[in-house]
């Protein structure tokens, strides 16, 4: 036997081996567990503390998007259910966007420039493909004065009123000695004491371009609600100052003002059933397409085309724009005016650029 100490209890030898052999055994068993995480969990990269404060600092970030992990599930099941009903031919499958034509706004780009600067005024142009949303403009955004043009916006705040309940356009009413003006119109033929629906008052100002109708909608409505929808709806230049045929404030340098996007941005919502809801917005196109006015686009157009469209007319300028209807329909608005103006040449520019959008489109198709 051996002995440890004089002051300890002597062990056994075989005891002591055993003890050994078992811590052997045990170091053996943590080395093997040890080696076995090493392989699951990778060291991470030297730079893994400085992207995990990144990723901390861009969480805090008002500017970082963060999608936690029920998101993530969401998003999986949102696929999954796209998927689902892409797989599922019942079901109805959303449109895909049209994609822009870019021969077509490349032709119409050449072809109205050619024909603006040939003009000898200032041209003013709005087209829109209505069936690919292709666009293009000419000095688009200019405010020019709007002439009868500015009864399209009288038009939409009116008969947001009506949709509201203040009128119906049932309604009848009897004209005042001070409603009866000049210009445009038949009811100044008419003559105080006659009664007229609000449907009828819509109708002639846009039809006729009816300058006692237009007078009335103002009045109804009070001059300030139309400068209200105007900015409601977007538009940058669109402005009314005056009723019609006011001389006084017309000397005074009072003018209404538009442009050829605010007047395209009032007919698209008209083809698209938005002009106020789809009740008014056809109502709106019955109008239109009754214009009596055919001196300006029309005669670019060929026989038969159905064109939808508002005119406008002072001195110093001359303008039309509208709803080509047919195969290819589209949006085009022209306004003329500027140094050089004249009402005989503004009329056959804007004939020119009507045959040019309406062959542009056509070739789109072919």
């Amino acid at each position: 036997m051996l002995t440890l100490s004089q002051n300890r209890r002597i062990l056994p030898l075989h005891h002591v081996v055993l003890a050994f052999v078992c811590a052997l055994l045990c170091v053996a068993v943590l080395s093997g567990c040890g080696g076995d995480a090493q392989q699951q969990a990778p060291e991470p990269p030297a730079d893994a503390a400085e992207t995990s404060a990144a990723e901390e600092s861009s969480s805090d970030s008002p500017s970082s998007s963060h999608v936690s992990t029920d998101d993530a599930a969401s998003g999986a099941a949102a696929d999954d259910i796209v998927a689902t009903d892409a797989a599922d031919p019942s079901k109805p499958q959303p449109e895909p966007a049209p994609k822009v034509d870019e021969t077509l706004a490349k032709r119409w780009t050449e072809d109205f420039n050619r024909i603006a600067d040939a003009s000898g005024m200032t041209v003013c142009i709005r087209a829109i493909d209505l069936d690919t949303n292709t666009s293009v403009d000419i000095r688009g955004d200019e405010k020019m004065a709007s002439a009868s043009m500015i009864k399209l916006l009288i038009a939409e705040a009116f008969l947001h009123q009506v949709a509201d309940g203040t009128y119906t356009l049932d309604d009848t009413y009897t004209l005042k000695d001070t409603d009866i003006v000049g210009g445009t119109g038949s009811l100044q033929g008419s003559g105080a004491g006659a009664q007229v629906s609000y449907r009828d008052l819509v109708c002639k100002m846009i039809s006729e371009s009816d300058n006692v109708a237009t007078n009335v909608l103002i009045d109804a409505c009070g001059m300030d609600a139309f400068n209200k929808e105007a900015k409601a709806l977007g538009l940058k230049a669109t402005e009314v100052n005056r009723r019609m045929m006011d001389l006084d404030a017309s000397a005074a340098g009072v003018e209404n003002y538009t442009s050829a996007n605010d007047v395209a941005a009032l007919l698209e919502l008209v083809y698209k059933k938005e002009f106020v809801n789809a009740e008014m917005s056809k109502l709106m196109m019955q109008a239109l397409e009754a214009q009596e006015d055919s001196e300006c686009i029309s005669r670019g157009l060929p026989e038969g085309v159905v064109f939808a469209h508002k005119t406008g007319s002072l001195a110093t300028v001359r303008h039309d724009g509208g709803i080509v209807e047919g195969q290819r329909p589209f949006i085009l608005v022209t306004l003329c005016g500027g140094e050089g103006f004249s009402e005989p040449a503004a009329q056959d520019t804007m004939a020119q650029l009507g045959g040019a959008a309406y062959a542009g489109g056509l070739k789109a198709v072919a």
